[in-house]
């Protein structure tokens, strides 16, 4: 009896043993995943629910630092950039999955954009089709290893959105106003910047590239395509007849060209309410005159690019 009680204590103290080493070499136990929640500034998109959407196609850069708090000189090329996806509720994955760094408790500074567009040498480059938004994190702080951060991620806006309202003058016949001009063939912004960039060593976001005129989209829509000559609309028309986003422009001096079938294309300079600047609606009142000579720019306006604005259509994200 006392042979088979020593044998039972030697396998129970064998079972606790392995049990115990187990729980020793067990690695799960020494990770920690960086996990995030993430919000997008004001936006309509055809996948948003006021400021919630779900979509992937999202590229993350990441820089550790023993800095717990910095505010600039960040150089994201030394790491591999991530893919990355949003789930409605915001909650990002990354692919693959990322730990923070367990033995030298750096903290983690992410920064994410959408689309990828196009990476050569760490610089991405977008050339923007006035229908598509570029979307693109501040630069966020995800904590350390011994105290992480989930939330504070937010997406916004790189683009500018322009949006062109067009009314005949008020006083004159509309069938007048509209049998000298003809219809309008096409809205142009003169000298718009072709490109986007995003330097992943000095963590650089410019437009670039030659500048060239860019042939609005129409109405509020967002979409691709060429422009549908219009009719002039009467006084008052709140109707967008042409948009698009573009990459921004530091300062309030802008340029349309507008193409009528009877008059040829106009010059117009524009004076905006304010830079021409990411992230904000820039609306544009023309309202052309009876003698088929001048166009005159009536209002000016700028507004944040915010939730629940529908205009006359969705934007594609």
């Amino acid at each position: 009896m006392k042979k088979i009680l020593t044998l039972a204590s030697a396998v129970m103290l064998l079972v606790a043993c392995s049990k115990s080493e187990t729980n020793i070499v067990e690695p799960q136990g020494h990770m920690r995943q960086i996990k995030a929640k993430s919000a997008i500034e004001g936006v309509t998109t055809r996948a948003v629910v006021a400021t919630d959407a779900e979509f992937s196609n999202i590229v993350f850069v990441r820089y550790d630092d023993r800095a717990k708090n910095l505010t600039g000189n960040f150089n994201f090329s030394a790491t591999d950039a991530v893919s990355g996806s949003r789930t409605v509720g915001g909650a990002i994955t990354f692919t693959p999955g990322q730990q923070y760094d367990m033995d030298d408790d750096k903290t983690v500074y992410i920064r994410g954009y959408h689309p990828a567009g196009t990476l050569v040498s760490g610089v991405a480059t977008w050339t923007p089709d006035g229908a598509t938004d570029i979307l693109m994190t501040d630069v966020w702080n995800a904590g350390k290893y011994s105290s992480p951060i989930t939330t504070g991620m937010v997406f916004r806006h790189i683009l500018a959105r322009i949006e062109v309202i067009c009314q005949a003058e008020v006083g004159s016949s509309l069938l007048v106003v509209q049998t000298v001009w003809g219809k309008i063939e096409s809205i142009k912004f003169a000298d718009a910047m072709p490109d986007m960039t995003y330097t992943y060593a000095t963590d650089a976001v410019a437009a670039s590239g030659m500048p060239t005129d860019f042939m609005l989209l129409n109405g509020a829509t967002y979409t691709i395509g060429a422009f549908t000559p219009a009719a002039i609309p009467a006084n008052g028309s709140t109707a967008v007849t042409a948009s698009a986003m573009l990459p921004p422009v530091m300062g309030t001096n802008v340029t349309l060209k507008i193409k009528t079938v009877e008059q040829g294309e106009i010059t117009k300079a524009i004076t905006l309410s304010g830079n021409f600047e990411k992230g904000k609606i820039h609306t544009v009142t023309l309202t052309f005159k009876a003698n088929g000579k001048d166009i005159d720019v009536t209002t000016s306006s700028i507004e944040e690019w915010t939730d629940g604005y529908v205009g006359n259509g969705d934007i594609e994200i």
